[in-house]
Formats: C-alpha cells, sequence, structure tokens
C-alpha cells in the first residue's frame, strides 16, 4: 500500500502557523520598504544636489543637477538658497505687473555646482549671483523692459556646457524671451564653446569674469580688463616699485587653460624695459593637468633659487598658487648665509579673487609676499570724485553690507557680476528708446547691437563707466593691485575664523 501525505502519514504545517509566518515576511517587506523610502527621502531633502527640478537633470558622475530651471531659479547647492530666493521674488514681482510693464529673460551662466577642482569656490559663485541680483533691483526700479533673471548651471568644469546651451535657446522664443546671458564663467575651452554657440543662436553676451585675451566671440563684451591690461598694470607697478628682475612661472597645460597661456605670454610683452628690467630668459614651467604637478612645484622652487629674482609672476590658477607658495616658502636657499634668497613677492592674475576666505587665510600664511590683479575692489573709487552710483552700493553702509551681512566683496566678483547684468540692462534700455518707441522686447541682436554704440551713452558699472571695442573689450577700465593679507574675522558662523582678503595697493587707471 503507497501511503500519501494525504493520508496522514507526514504531519503537514497547521495553517495558523503557516498564516503567522507570511505575515510576518510581508510585515517585515513592509518595514524595508519604509525603511528604504526614509532613507532615500532625507537625502533628497538633506542634499539639493541629490534632487533636481523641471528643466534640470542630474549627469556626470558624480552626479550634479545641470542646466536651466523651467521657473527660472533653482538653488543648485544649499549655499546659494539665500540668493536664489531673493531672485525668484523678484522675478514673481515683475511678471505680476506684465501687463503694466514687459519683461525679457536674461541668462547668468557659470558653474553652480561647483568642486574641489574647480577654479571658482562656492564663496566666489554665491557673490557673483549676489552682484547680479543687485543689478537686476536697481534695473527693475527704474528701466523697461525689466529683467527677469534666470540661471543656468553647465556642471563643475562646464561639462555639460552643450546640454545647457541648448536648454537656454530654446527659452528665445514666446512672449518674455531669452535675449542676453550674463557671466558665461572664466577662460576655458568649454565656456568658450558656450559662448559661440549662444552668440551664433542670436543673443547678447556680456562675460564677468573670463578675461583670457583670446575670449571672443561675436556679440559678446567682456566687463573686466583682459590678461593683456593686467599683465601691463602689474608690469608698471612693478617698475615703479623698483622690481628689476623677475621671473615667469606658468602652466603649460596650455589647450585647456586659456587664462595661464594668455596671462604668460602678455607678462613677458610688458616687463622687459631695456637693461633696467630683466625677465630671466627660462620660463619656469609646471603641468596642471599631470597628477605630479604638486611634486613639479617642489622643483620649481629649487630651480628658482639659481636664478633668484626679485619677483615672480605666476601665471597659472589660484588652486595651484598655495602649493606653490608653500615651496618657495620652504626653498632651500633661504637661510642666514650671505647669499641666502631672503626676500621674494609673487605677482600673479584675477584668478586668486576666486579663491574662498579660508583658501585665501592658507595662502597668506605662507611668508611670501602675493600681489595680485584684481577685475574690481569696493576701494578702488576712494580718490576720486566721480563714482559711479552703483559703487556706492559696495561701499559701507551700502546695500549688499545690508543684504549680505555676513559676506565680505573684496575679490569683487559680485562688482563684475552686477557689471555683466548692469551693460545688458543699460543696452535694453537703449533698444526701447528714450520714449519708449523702440520694440518693447528687443531680441538678443538688437541687444548687442547697443554695445557697440555705448562710446557715447556708457552703462554704469560697479568697477567703472563701461564702454567697449570693436572686439567687445572694456575700454579705461581701473585695475586694482591687491595685496594678499590676513586677518581674524566672522564668516557665516559666530566664532573667530581666520580668513584672508585683498589690500588695495594701487589702482592702475
Amino acid at each position: 500500500m503507497v501511503v500519501t501525505p494525504r493520508q496522514g502519514t507526514y504531519p503537514s504545517r497547521p495553517r495558523w502557523t503557516r498564516r503567522r509566518l507570511y505575515l510576518t515576511l510581508g510585515w517585515a517587506a513592509v518595514a524595508l520598504v519604509v525603511a528604504a523610502l526614509i532613507t532615500v527621502g532625507l537625502v533628497w531633502w538633506l542634499n539639493p544636489e541629490r534632487h533636481c527640478t523641471e528643466g534640470v537633470e542630474q549627469r556626470g558622475t558624480p552626479a550634479e543637477c545641470v542646466g536651466v530651471p523651467d521657473s527660472g531659479t533653482f538653488a543648485f547647492t544649499d549655499d546659494l538658497r539665500d540668493i536664489t530666493a531673493r531672485i525668484a521674488t523678484e522675478n514673481a514681482n515683475i511678471t505680476a505687473e506684465d501687463d503694466k510693464t514687459p519683461y525679457v529673460e536674461v541668462a547668468y551662466l557659470t558653474t553652480l555646482t561647483v568642486r574641489d577642482d574647480d577654479s571658482n569656490s562656492a564663496e566666489s559663485v554665491r557673490h557673483e549671483l549676489q552682484g547680479a541680483y543687485l543689478a537686476q533691483m536697481r534695473h527693475n526700479a527704474a528701466y523697461s523692459p525689466r529683467i527677469k533673471l534666470i540661471l543656468a548651471n553647465p556642471g563643475s568644469h562646464s561639462r555639460h556646457w552643450n546640454f545647457t546651451v541648448e536648454k537656454l535657446k530654446a527659452r528665445t522664443g514666446g512672449d518674455h524671451p531669452l535675449v542676453a546671458v550674463a557671466g558665461i564663467g572664466p577662460s576655458t575651452p568649454e565656456n568658450k564653446k558656450a559662448a559661440r554657440a549662444l552668440s551664433k543662436a542670436g543673443l547678447a553676451l556680456a562675460a564677468s569674469t573670463a578675461t583670457a585675451t583670446d575670449m571672443v566671440a561675436e556679440r559678446l563684451v567682456r566687463v573686466a580688463p583682459p590678461n593683456s591690461a593686467q599683465a601691463r598694470a602689474a608690469a608698471s607697478y612693478l617698475h615703479d616699485e623698483g622690481y628689476d628682475t623677475a621671473a615667469l612661472v606658468v602652466d603649460k597645460a596650455s589647450d585647456d587653460n586659456l587664462y595661464a597661456r594668455t596671462l604668460a605670454e602678455e607678462f613677458a610683452r610688458a616687463y622687459p624695459r631695456g637693461t633696467r628690467s630683466r625677465l630671466a630668459e627660462r620660463r619656469y614651467e609646471y603641468d596642471s593637468s599631470h597628477e605630479s604637478w604638486g611634486n613639479q612645484m617642489h622643483f620649481l622652487a629649487e630651480a628658482l633659487c639659481d636664478e633668484r629674482p626679485e619677483v615672480v609672476y605666476f601665471a597659472g590658477r589660484g588652486k595651484q598658487l598655495g602649493r606653490f607658495l608653500t615651496e618657495l616658502a620652504d626653498r632651500p636657499c633661504r637661510g642666514q648665509q650671505d647669499d641666502a634668497w631672503q626676500n621674494v613677492t609673487v605677482m600673479t592674475g584675477d584668478d586668486t579673487s576666486n579663491l574662498s576666505s579660508a583658501q585665501l587665510a592658507e595662502s597668506a600664511d605662507k611668508g611670501v609676499r602675493l600681489l595680485f590683479t584684481g577685475l574690481a575692489h569696493p576701494r578702488m573709487w576712494d580718490d576720486r570724485d566721480d563714482i559711479p552710483d552703483p559703487a556706492r552700493e559696495f561701499a559701507p553702509g551700502g546695500r549688499m553690507a545690508e543684504w549680505f551681512p555676513s559676506d565680505t566683496h573684496d575679490d569683487g566678483q559680485a562688482m563684475v557680476a552686477h557689471d555683466s547684468v548692469a551693460v545688458i540692462g543699460k543696452a535694453l534700455q537703449m533698444a526701447r528708446g528714450e520714449n519708449g518707441s523702440g520694440d518693447p522686447r528687443p531680441d538678443g541682436k538688437a541687444v548687442a547691437a547697443m554695445f557697440q554704440v555705448m562710446i557715447s551713452q556708457k552703462a554704469h558699472g560697479a568697477g567703472g563707466y563701461l564702454s567697449f571695442t570693436e572686439k567687445g573689450t572694456v575700454v579705461d577700465h581701473g585695475i586694482p593691485i591687491l595685496e594678499l593679507v590676513r586677518r581674524e574675522g566672522k564668516s557665516g558662523g559666530d566664532e573667530d575664523q581666520l580668513q584672508g582678503t585683498a589690500r588695495l595697493r594701487k589702482v592702475v587707471w
């Protein structure tokens, strides 16, 4: 006889036991799902870079939110929440009054999700948006058409510039078209490509911090003095101060660094002056694209001991400057012997302004005197009577101090960002016409055409009265010579922190 389980030979599990097991497993699965959702939700809430908004997508590794928000504004990082909210409020105000005063869109394009290896810092980016917001507020209070300021993020190193440019181009139609782009970012091949693509799309462009001599495109103006002017100003100051010998240190990764290459070329032309001011024949080079660039700095400092110049001109990015100063401070020929190379000054360009206060403090503590040419400085008008009204906003008691009391703006980033938006605002005002006879919403080409006639109707900027050459270079812009110093101060908290700041030494006009 064959015995089957149904006949009871093998005992089966009671039904109530199976039911309890299934319920336990079910509740465990639910608990796991809930825990996962809570974890994801916390990450989503605490880190704004891990979630995006309409018009903005996560791209790259590590992922970052890039693109142009459909609404116009989005806090790409927690550091930008306050200024983004201010811009969004002003945008809402002008869109609500569209039936009374027309408006157009102006984008501010720059890397808003900076990483450690970007040339600019989160602090400098925040200052840029603060300056752009000031320009928007000043323009909208008095002129037409008004500006709806939108933010555009091409990502770290502008790696996603093409994606972001396409998003911007898609906004050039409709009742409130995008007509101009301010900012652009530092002088890099990616930003140069972005500028040319936007220009080809018919948009007016006003660069804030780009200074490379060959950073040019149709319909592009630059409100900051270019590297050629900065190099001449640096050479002039060094001559006046009696520096007779100089050596040039340059980042030879020139294909990726328009800024360093053009800065070195211009200083090599500007500094030599007969037999009095001599530039060392050897160019001291390093390659920032190589992972061993830090080691190269060590050997550069040793090699400079053979030349022992009075001043070293550093043609490279601010992020590499700190390491160079460290190695130079520890140079082997710095000693007590009779032929010791005791005193040395380093002069460099405006990229130093992109460093944060903490990074500047670290550089200021190296024991080497550091001078640099800035883009602008709040005190550059102290000795002049013809101060432009926007510059007063950066003085003690001005709106920048009122709105952003925890920030200092000695780096000049807010000033040039203000000026890039202000120049576009002036062009919009001119295209609209004194009596409102022009197009209430002029397109990008009409706005850009006004750049070339500003010689008679200069734009009032924080850095000066602005007009431009045919190639878009700013005319007669003062260049501040700054010295890096350190000071105790507060930086967004209650505790004193060591900060670096730029002390104005002279303005070369």
